[in-house]
């Protein structure tokens, strides 16, 4: 399913050349303000709020693409170290 949402995500950034213009940095603001957007969503249409969240994973799933990052063993990786943790 992943690869499938991948390649919609690069076919868009194509696309509209973003694929060549979005720096790093660029879609890190870009991801900080959207969401932002998603909380203010929570108020919102569950349609409107999920908009939202679908615009967060895509910025945070192109910069895993751009950077060259695995996102199960990003994710896998991180939640070892939560997993040590004592609350």
């Amino acid at each position: 399913m992943m690869i499938k949402v991948y390649q919609k995500i690069n076919a868009m950034r194509q696309h509209f050349g973003w694929d060549k213009t979005d720096t790093k940095a660029f879609m890190v603001d870009a991801l900080l303000e959207e969401a932002h957007e998603l909380k203010e969503a929570i108020t919102l249409s569950e349609d409107e709020f999920k908009d939202e969240l679908a615009d967060v994973l895509m910025y945070a799933f192109s910069i895993c693409m751009d950077e060259g990052y695995d996102i199960d063993s990003l994710i896998e990786t991180k939640i070892d170290k939560v997993m040590q943790r004592e609350y």
